[in-house]
């Protein structure tokens, strides 16, 4: 109880859930840079999840997200690579010019 009102940030039962698309592995150089970020990214917030998911379909890959985050969730991803941010309750899909460091990190903070 002592931690959890300390740092209430750190001791979240829903967590935000950072989940990169690429489509093939090992990722292309471009594709390396943002698994790069969400490494950094998982050193300055600790307290969200990532994850990186590789899909084997060409065009559209439908991905069942009940194992990652716990909910019956199904997202198609037809445009590679596709970052999305999944709170207790939203799913947000983050557009291609908005793939920075900072630009996640002030989506994240």
């Amino acid at each position: 109880k002592t931690l959890a009102t300390k740092y209430p940030k750190f001791v979240n039962l829903h967590p935000t859930y950072v989940i990169l698309m690429l489509k093939d592995y090992p990722p292309e150089k471009e594709n390396k840079a943002l698994v790069d970020i969400l490494l950094e990214l998982q050193k300055e917030l600790p307290e969200n999840c990532y994850k990186v998911i590789f899909c084997e379909e060409s065009e559209k890959c439908k991905v069942k997200l009940n194992e990652i985050i716990n909910k019956d969730v199904n997202v198609t991803v037809t445009e590679f690579p596709s970052i999305y941010i999944v709170t207790d309750n939203n799913i947000t899909e983050i557009r291609k010019d908005q793939f920075s460091k900072e630009s996640l990190k002030d989506l994240l903070v």
